[in-house]
């Protein structure tokens, strides 16, 4: 089943108690709260980690104006669904030096790929995630919609279990890495006899 926000955040507000949303126009406080509250956790717990989910990497569009920062030739444009900048390569993968300056990333390379974490619509998101993210919301939701302290910290540290799980299972996406080469290690082949 596809979430909606109004899903997420209903489901947030039943975990305090309150009523669901349909709309975050619907006239009530837990609408009230949600529509203040919903777009800059939801970004914030996006950005928090570098989810799998939400990072990819396109080429950034080269813009015809050049920066007025005379330390960089080109300026490119960030996409649409940018939240933030993970890293700039060359088309080859190499890191290449840039900073983000009004909405643009400068470089001096002719071409740049952003890799980046990415807005993604809610219908698209992983259930570990909406687990997490509902969970901060009811935290967030918690002192404006009870004031009560143990409600909040009982929300909190829910959040913080939960945050903990989804960013674990996020994790096993990254297959391992290997940081020596055991055919070259001087280690390995002084074992076997070398």
């Amino acid at each position: 089943m596809a979430l909606t926000k109004f899903d997420i955040c209903s489901r947030a507000l039943i975990g305090l108690d309150r009523e669901s949303i349909s709309s975050f126009s619907d006239d009530s406080k837990e609408a009230e709260v949600a529509s203040l509250l919903y777009e800059g956790v939801y970004h914030s717990e996006l950005s928090s980690y570098q989810w799998n989910f939400a990072t990819t990497t396109i080429e950034i569009s080269r813009e015809v104006a050049t920066p007025t920062d005379t330390n960089w030739t080109y300026q490119f444009a960030l996409p649409s669904d940018w939240l933030r900048t993970i890293n700039v390569t060359d088309p080859n993968g190499n890191d290449i030096d840039y900073t983000e300056r009004g909405g643009k990333v400068l470089a001096n390379g002719e071409r740049a790929f952003l890799l980046y974490q990415a807005i993604i619509v809610e219908s698209s998101l992983p259930a570990y995630f909406v687990d997490s993210l509902q969970a901060r919301l009811k935290a967030e939701f918690a002192e404006p919609l009870s004031g009560e302290g143990n409600v909040i910290d009982r929300a909190w540290g829910e959040y913080d279990r939960k945050v903990k799980a989804a960013r674990k299972i996020d994790a096993q996406a990254n297959p391992p890495v290997q940081l020596v080469s055991t055919r070259n290690s001087t280690w390995v082949r002084a074992r076997n006899g070398w």
